[in-house]
């Protein structure tokens, strides 16, 4: 649970002290190989590259998922938040339909794997009250359903054989994020306004997308589990090469000049920027990457 929030440097150094804290206990090994194949499949399919860190993340967020219904995905834009959450949740699914293909699809029997089902929100795309529910001003007051409130009620009353995540893809702050503590514990209850009580089930997950946790109180950060992805990590190197990757049939030799005339000037241009640059707006390196392959593609026609 600690290591997933660890950045990239300090990995090492975490595995070394419980190294010498623990110097006769060997870290236990999960068996999750057909999930980690079902993932890395996926990602050829979707034309992504077979990046070690995403895949660990990916595991790393089922693991998680595994030991709090509350948790969140940290990291910076590009960083590789919704590609994790994705992947996992298709792998799953994948996981779930081959395992139904080999059992059968009676109405009885058990999955070790059930299919997931995922609905989005961004907390910050509405005010508070349309959020979570409030009294209008007539006389008497009214009770309006907020769009959270209404989609959890939805999601904890549907059937129970279908694992559910609600992912909450916004920035964290005070004025939303406090409310959800008590949904956070272990009483897995949200309270409205009008006094309404959602009770979480065992087959529902939340699962926050922020890009980091200044504003959040202490009492949010240790409610949740955390995987923390970070972008020097990933870096831009993955992007351009499922860009090249597309452009397969141009013929090979096109592709590897274009290789090599990419990764011989970009990685100087990315070293110019960070050493020589001050941007009045910060940019991410894979963002500037990603625009320099659609405006290629754009000249290109």
């Amino acid at each position: 649970m600690n290591l997933p929030k660890l950045v990239f440097e300090d990995v090492a150094l975490f595995d070394n002290l419980f190294m010498d804290l623990f110097p006769e206990i060997e870290e236990p090994e999960i068996d999750n190989d057909a999930l980690q194949i079902a993932i890395e499949q996926i990602m050829i399919q979707k034309g992504l590259q077979l990046d070690e860190s995403i895949v660990v993340k990916c595991m790393q967020l089922k693991e998680c998922k595994d030991t709090r219904h509350g948790n969140m995905l940290i990291g910076s834009s590009m960083s590789g938040k919704t590609t994790c959450w994705q992947l996992l949740s298709e792998a799953q699914n994948r996981l779930h339909k081959e395992e139904k293909e080999e059992k059968g699809g009676g109405d009885n029997i058990k999955f070790d794997q059930p299919p997931i089902k995922v609905e989005v929100l961004n907390p910050k795309s509405i005010n508070v009250d349309e959020l979570y529910g409030a009294f209008d001003d007539q006389s008497p007051p009214q009770w309006r359903e907020g769009v959270l409130s209404n989609v959890l009620k939805q999601m904890v009353s549907a059937e129970q054989n279908i694992t559910r995540w609600m992912v909450i893809d916004g920035p964290v702050d005070t004025l939303w994020i406090e409310s959800m503590n008590s949904v956070l514990d272990d009483s897995m209850r949200l309270t409205l306004v009008n006094c309404d009580v959602i009770a979480l089930t065992k087959n529902v997950r939340l699962l926050f997308e922020v890009d980091g946790l200044a504003v959040a109180s202490p009492a949010t950060v240790s409610r949740v589990g955390m995987v923390y992805l970070d972008m020097e990590e990933l870096g831009w190197k993955p992007i351009v090469k499922s860009w090249l990757q597309s452009k397969k049939e141009r013929g090979k030799e096109f592709v590897e000049m274009l290789s090599e005339s990419v990764f011989k000037f970009l990685d100087k241009v990315v070293t110019t920027k960070k050493l020589n640059c001050k941007e009045l707006v910060v940019s991410a390196d894979a963002a500037c990457m990603r625009n320099m392959c659609k405006l290629f593609d754009s000249l290109e026609e």
